[in-house]
């Protein structure tokens, strides 16, 4: 069981359709990656066409990488080493934490059970908001 839930070729009109029906649903994002390791969302990741990607990731713009996870509270520390550790995408633009154009999730699923906490996610996703 997992708290998110993957749509597959669905316009982006219609996930706008499915978020206003929707009680329980928070966000939705377009998936550019994914894998049970991050090695695993690093080949995904570098496998997702460049040429969606580098719209977002040109000089110039500007973006921000924020981490949620669910089940499991990382440190800020934690959450900057997840962030530098994905150095291998080709980001141009500009860090800018207030006021950025584009807005990257890494999400880490550590499953349902909080007495039963994996040291390591179940699964992990890297998506555009």
């Amino acid at each position: 069981m997992s708290p998110f839930w993957c749509l597959d070729r669905l316009s982006e009109e219609d996930v706008c359709t499915v978020m206003a029906r929707s009680v329980c649903a928070k966000s939705a994002f377009e998936l550019w990656g994914h894998g049970q390791t991050h090695s695993e969302l690093r080949t995904s990741l570098l496998n997702y066409p460049q040429e969606k990607m580098i719209p977002y990731m040109q000089k110039g713009s500007s973006y921000r990488i924020n981490v949620y996870t669910f089940n499991k509270t990382l440190s800020f520390e934690d959450r900057i080493k997840k962030i530098d550790a994905m150095d291998y995408l080709p980001f141009e633009g500009t860090v800018s934490l207030k006021n950025p154009q584009h807005i990257f999730c890494l999400l880490e699923d550590y499953g349902t059970d909080p007495n039963n906490v994996p040291e390591q996610p179940n699964y992990i996703y890297f998506c555009r908001w």
